[in-house]
C-alpha cells in the first residue's frame, strides 16, 4: 500500500516538474501576441540586395534542407542547436539583428521564443518563412488591373528583386564530389522589346 502510494507522489512530482520545465521555455502572453517580431519578405530582400551588414539571416531548418535552398548569406543553426554555447555567439552580436526563417512560421517561431529565453533580444522571423519568400519575391504574382495604385509599384520592385535573386542562385556552385568538373550554365537574359510608347 504505502508502496504505490510513493509511486503515485513521484509521478506527480515528476509531472510538476515537467510541467515547471514547459513553463520556463513559454515567453509571456503579450510578448507572444506582439506581431513586432515579425518582418516582410520585401524588407529582407531589400535588405539582402543591400548587403546590409546588421542584417544576419538564420536558417533553423535541419543540414539537408539548408544544403538544397537557403537565402544569400544565411547560417545554418536547427533550432535543436540553438541553446549550443558557440551557436548563442553566433546569436549575441550587437547591434546586429538575427532573422530566422524555416519553411513557415512554426520552427522559426520556436527559435525565437528559445532566443528570448536565452536573452537574445535582437531577434526576429521571417514572416511565413520560405513559403512566403518563394510567393512574394521569387515567384510575384502580377495585380489585376483593378488593383490599388500601389500594387503595380510593389510587383515591379519585386520583379527586380526577382531576377536579382535567381541570377544569384545561379553563380552559386552546386555541391560536387571533389575533383569532379562542373559546368555552370547562365541562364540568358531576356531582352526588352525595342521600340516607342
Amino acid at each position: 500500500m504505502i508502496n504505490a502510494m510513493n509511486k503515485r507522489y513521484l509521478i506527480y512530482a515528476a509531472l510538476l516538474i515537467l510541467l515547471a520545465l514547459v513553463l520556463v521555455f513559454i515567453p509571456p502572453v503579450e510578448k507572444i501576441n506582439d506581431r513586432s517580431r515579425f518582418i516582410s519578405a520585401d524588407e529582407v530582400a531589400e535588405r539582402i540586395i543591400e548587403k546590409d551588414p546588421s542584417l544576419r539571416l538564420v536558417d533553423v531548418r535541419g543540414d539537408e534542407e539548408f544544403a538544397r535552398f537557403n537565402l544569400p548569406g544565411a547560417v545554418s543553426i536547427p533550432v535543436e542547436q540553438l541553446s549550443n554555447s558557440g551557436s548563442l555567439g553566433q546569436l549575441s552580436i550587437e547591434g546586429v539583428e538575427i532573422v530566422s526563417y524555416s519553411n513557415a512560421n512554426l520552427t522559426a517561431d520556436q527559435a525565437w521564443i528559445i532566443c528570448s529565453r536565452l536573452g537574445v533580444n535582437n531577434a526576429r522571423v521571417l514572416k511565413g518563412g520560405l513559403h512566403a519568400w518563394y510567393e512574394t519575391i521569387l515567384q510575384p504574382v502580377e495585380p489585376s488591373s483593378t488593383a490599388p495604385s500601389e500594387e503595380p509599384d510593389l510587383y515591379m520592385i519585386r520583379l527586380a528583386a526577382s531576377q536579382y535573386f535567381q541570377s544569384v542562385q545561379a553563380t552559386v556552385t552546386p555541391a560536387t564530389v571533389p575533383g569532379e568538373p562542373v559546368d555552370i550554365v547562365r541562364k540568358k537574359k531576356k531582352t526588352v522589346s525595342e521600340g516607342g510608347c
